[in-house]
């Protein structure tokens, strides 16, 4: 009803003099805009409270979430309608149901997003002029402005959770007012703030109900702290019952000594946080009485006990499990058929195959086992009774005691004056006349931090959740937590629990850094409304074409509790296969409905921006996480430049090559690739003019791209004069394999040079197809050759060697993939093309055999790339011996250290009822040697790949031209391409002709004075200055 009176009392005198509100943009002076609203408040004003009270919970309920819940809206307020004493009387007496509830509609959605502008500025968006005809009539003021406004923002914020968009878009941003759209742009982050925290309080209220609230950092942290010393007195107590147990301990002393005493120690410390929040949150609510500081020993000490039991009972019905996992397996190896036809060699394999297959299936059942006792257990759904044949219940709450005696004397925190004091201290409180219980009380400065910790946890879900592209140019970067967004919380660096790489960074100068970040975050873009459009459509027609999830299920839903009725392993199977096919197409839908949202809400506005941040190597990603030009091929089809260039001639060849590219044809020359459009105008055409129902456009690869493409393409040669037409869209220039362009400039290898177009060549050099033909004469070689021990395979495989099969392999190679992961890839590939048939043993085995040769391929193809790579494992291993991190200051002045550290047993406690990380801060963990050797050349690559792009990012901008890219991807308008071109180019040559591998080895030298390291490899011949005249080098 505050809605209604606010409707009522004021709504009716909305009407607002144009000096009451001075940022007004001059078109409105006229009060144009006011004459529909206060038309609508007066209708309202006459409708009776129910109605209206009605039709506001309903829209408020399905309007505010999202706005393509309109046609969901009607029908409900048309069932409000169908009580006929709620017309009566009223202008809408006799009106067909479904009209009235149109205009109840509207006119609620405008009167309410008037006056939520009110106190925040108006833009040019916020409502529909009407005609300078019709402004004849003066609207008398007689409502107060400032309680006008005060009524409003009390009553109506929470129902405007919305983006706080104008409703018709801010179609010309520069012709607002600038404070407006700033205080607009502040509205927007505050609001996504509040929808971050509430659905952060959701998260934190289903944590509270599932007991798991614990697991929020406020409360690990202090798990974390007290860990060790409870840790040590558990052992303590296990050790002397072991050896020596005194009488209290003969009790219990076989069951202590059972379970781990990390696993006891942080059961103890779980249960005793899930206290303490729930005290912590009545004291943040000042709901405080001096019952929330207290908890009851026995109470704690049951809990405790409950939870040991429970966890005792799992571990030993797990080695029941684990046994007859055993059995099965070799049940399964006994029951396998091996045809005694065959050779020696083969019969074993064959015996290796069954036993992996034994041991997967096997391994499969096992886990499946194992988790639906885990949650029968947790779930309570095992009877008491078996609890007792594990552990008897007294016998648990004497051990809950006991690690409730040893929890009194081992948390502490520091109190205001630094000094550590004790968290609990031991007191009585009476319950009865003559009866007193044991109680402890809770530190009362303790609980402050602890809740001013809870709700600082929110941080982390705003900055994930509700990231939202700007309206408003971005913050500047002045630091390392300050740019981007105005009053969300923002890092320069994506790295979490890494002190080592913040504090180098902030000792470093970066301004160069922040200044290129500021470039690419403020270059503006806007929404492609032609691909939305059909976006839209696909979607509302049910979806399943050009990667847009399908909207329903093909088969019929099933559901996990079909999984006990199951009478056979395979029936299981096949249903956890359809279960998690559910949950990958509803994982689909969520994704491509949170992209298609945030291009609905933003799709009036003709400038928004995506502020930028970096990895720890340097990389740039835009922060909004749904809708940027990152994403998948969908959320760069949406997207296009707002600002628009005219083609000219040159604009206008780099269009039809770019649609060209998009098609799929990036491995003709030039000239070809022009020539396939021309040869499929046709085509083109008809999908641009009707994607819907020509949809050859939707079996491309990146087919959303590829349509908006078709889209400016067929506009601009339909136009009067093409060379004029005005064009969005953003032109992409991809390098050729970049991490090997990188690696030959380093190694100045003319033969892998060749290979991925550092030389000028007629055609593009496909490394991909290169590998692939190695390949394939290999394996013609040995299916020749009969006495190879790999012809048998590689008869099967001979005529099969695709580009695709290879692709993969080739393209990660760069990135250190090692043998295994390249079976793997390989593995798929021939899976998912039904390559030698369905036998997955002889796929297992192509698979082996097509690895070893694809690196092999790739070693003698690119041997300078080779060398360098295993002098860079080398230099790692050297430094991660020293148990410290690899560590390099790229070009540009950003400070790398690779955060990867190993966990080791105490790391991470896994019990029952929850897994603690125990390790507070990462740089104390000790260093993942394996994984500072293996990620070390690839993260140098990619900290080159991002130095080139900054690079031509800074020349783009002292050019006037707009730079945006995907990290090995540059884009700009159609008519500066050639310009971007020849400036990548140069900054390609500036960067590899710094000694980068000299400087590298200085500084590792230097840092380790005491250490040899090995000299760098030969180089090659190559020059670079050839980089200049290639055309494929990024095409």
């Amino acid at each position: 009803m505050i809605i209604i009176r606010a409707f009522r009392n004021t709504f009716c005198r909305a009407s607002i003099s144009t000096t009451t509100t001075t940022s007004f943009p001059q078109v409105y002076r006229q009060k144009s805009q006011l004459l529909e609203v206060s038309e609508s408040c007066k209708i309202i004003n006459q409708m009776p409270h129910e109605l209206i009270e009605q039709s506001c919970n309903i829209i408020t309920n399905h309007f505010f979430p999202l706005h393509e819940n309109y046609k969901r809206i009607i029908p409900k307020i048309e069932e409000v309608l169908k009580n006929p004493s709620l017309t009566k009387g009223t202008i809408f007496q006799g009106q067909d149901s479904q009209q009235i509830a149109e205009q109840i509609y509207e006119m609620v959605i405008l009167i309410v997003d008037f006056a939520d502008k009110l106190n925040i500025g108006f833009l040019t968006g916020d409502i529909h002029p009407l005609t300078f005809n019709i402004i004849q009539r003066e609207i008398e003021i007689t409502q107060d402005v400032d309680l006008l406004n005060e009524n409003l923002k009390k009553s109506l914020f929470n129902i405007g959770k919305q983006y706080k968009l104008p409703l018709n878009g801010i179609k010309h941003p520069d012709n607002e007012n600038p404070r407006n759209l700033f205080e607009r742009q502040l509205i927007i982050e505050q609001v996504s703030n509040e929808l971050a925290l509430d659905k952060f309080q959701q998260v934190f209220d289903d944590l509270q109900r599932m007991s798991k609230a614990q697991h929020l950092f406020a409360a690990q942290k202090y798990i974390v702290e007290w860990f060790p010393k409870l840790c040590a007195l558990v052992q303590q107590e296990q050790i002397q019952c072991f050896s020596d147990p005194n009488k209290e301990q003969q009790g219990y002393h076989q069951y202590i000594t059972a379970i781990q005493s990390e696993k006891l120690a942080i059961i103890a410390l779980s249960e005793l946080m899930k206290e303490f929040i729930e005290a912590a949150v009545l004291f943040h609510e000042e709901k405080t009485t001096l019952n929330c500081y207290q908890i009851r020993v026995t109470r704690l000490a049951n809990r405790i006990g409950e939870q040991i039991m429970k966890q005792h009972l799992y571990e030993e019905e797990q080695k029941n499990l684990r046994r007859k996992s055993k059995e099965d397996i070799q049940k399964m190896i006994e029951e396998g058929t091996i045809p005694q036809d065959q050779s020696e060699e083969e019969i074993q394999n064959q015996k290796e195959l069954f036993y992996k297959q034994a041991v997967v299936k096997a391994g499969k059942l096992l886990k499946t086992q194992e988790e639906k006792l885990r949650e029968r257990i947790r779930n309570n759904r095992i009877y008491l009774a078996k609890y007792g044949q594990a552990m008897p219940k007294d016998i648990a709450s004497q051990i809950g005691m006991v690690l409730v005696h040893f929890l009194v004397d081992s948390i502490k925190f520091r109190n205001e004056n630094n000094f550590w004091v004790p968290v609990l201290v031991q007191g009585y409180k009476k319950v009865k006349q003559d009866i007193e219980v044991a109680i402890f009380n809770v530190n009362q400065l303790f609980l402050h931090h602890l809740s001013a910790g809870m709700h600082k946890d929110n941080s982390y879900f705003m900055h994930l959740d509700r990231a939202l592209p700007m309206i408003y140019p971005p913050a500047k970067w002045m630091d390392t937590q300050i740019g981007g967004y105005y009053l969300k919380p923002t890092n320069l660096i994506r790295i979490q629990d890494q002190s080592l790489q913040e504090d180098a960074a902030k000792r470093a100068n970066l301004q160069n850094l922040y200044d290129i970040l500021d470039n690419i975050s403020k270059v503006a873009w806007r929404v492609n409304n032609k691909v939305l459009n059909i976006a839209m459509q696909v979607w509302e027609q049910g979806g399943g074409i050009a990667e847009v999830p399908k909207r329903q299920h093909d088969k019929t839903y099933v559901f996990e509790h079909q999984i006990k009725e199951c009478k056979s392993y395979e029936e299981k199977y096949q249903l956890l296969k359809m279960i998690q096919s559910q949950r990958d197409l509803y994982s689909l839908q969520c994704d491509f409905t949170l992209k298609l949202g945030v291009a609905l809400a933003f799709n009036g506005c003709s400038k928004i921006y995506f502020p930028h941040n970096m990895d720890f190597r340097g990389r740039l990603y835009p922060i909004p996480p749904h809708l940027n030009h990152m994403g998948p091929d969908i959320a760069r089809g949406l997207l296009e430049f707002s600002e628009g260039k005219k083609l000219g001639k040159s604009g206008l060849r780099w269009l039809k090559i770019h649609l060209a590219n998009k098609m799929g044809k990036d491995k003709l020359s030039m000239e070809d690739r022009e020539t396939y459009v021309d040869q499929n105008i046709d085509s083109i055409i008809k999908c641009a003019e009707d994607p819907i129902k020509y949809q050859d456009w939707a079996q491309l690869e990146d087919a959303w791209q590829s349509l908006a493409a078709m889209f400016d393409y067929v506009a601009a040669i339909k136009s009067p004069n093409p060379e004029e037409y005005v064009s969005h869209l953003h032109v992409h220039q991809d390098g050729s394999c970049n991490g090997l362009q990188h690696y030959a400039a380093l190694g100045r290898d003319v033969e892998g040079a060749t290979q991925v177009n550092l030389a000028n060549t007629s055609k593009p050099g496909d490394v991909y197809t290169h590998v692939a033909g190695m390949v394939e004469r290999r394996v013609e070689f040995d299916a020749k050759d009969s006495l190879s021990k790999d012809h048998i395979i590689a008869l099967k495989l001979q005529n099969q060697i695709k580009r695709k099969i290879v692709k993969q392999t080739v393209m990660t190679s760069v990135y250190g993939v090692t043998f295994i992961g390249a079976r793997e890839q390989i593995h798929r590939q021939l899976k998912d093309k039904g390559i030698i048939g369905e036998d997955d043993h002889l796929q297992y085995q192509a698979s082996i055999y097509l690895a070893r040769i694809t690196l092999d391929a790739i070693k003698d193809l690119f041997e300078g790339a080779h060398k360098i790579k295993q002098w860079l494992i080398k230099c790692a291993t050297i430094i991660s011996n020293e148990n410290q991190p690899v560590s390099w200051i790229t070009p540009l002045g950003l400070p790398v250290i690779q955060p990867y550290r190993s966990l080791n047993k105490y790391d991470e406690v896994k019990t029952l009822i929850s897994n603690v990380s125990i390790e507070a801060d990462a740089a104390n963990l000790p260093i993942n040697k394996v994984k500072q050797r293996s990620a070390f050349p690839p993260n140098f690559i990619h900290s080159l790949d991002s130095t080139h792009l900054m690079y031509s990012s800074i020349e783009c901008l002292k050019q006037g031209i707009t730079f945006a890219a995907v990290h090995d991807s540059y884009w700009t308008h159609a008519c500066h391409v050639d310009k971007l071109n020849e400036l990548l180019r140069e900054q390609f040559v500036r960067l590899h002709s710094q000694p980068l591998l000299e400087d590298l080895r200085d500084s590792f030298q230097r840092r380790f004075p005491h250490l040899e390291f090995p000299p760098i490899p030969e180089r090659g011949q190559f020059d670079l200055e050839k980089v200049k005249q290639s055309v494929y080098f990024f095409a």
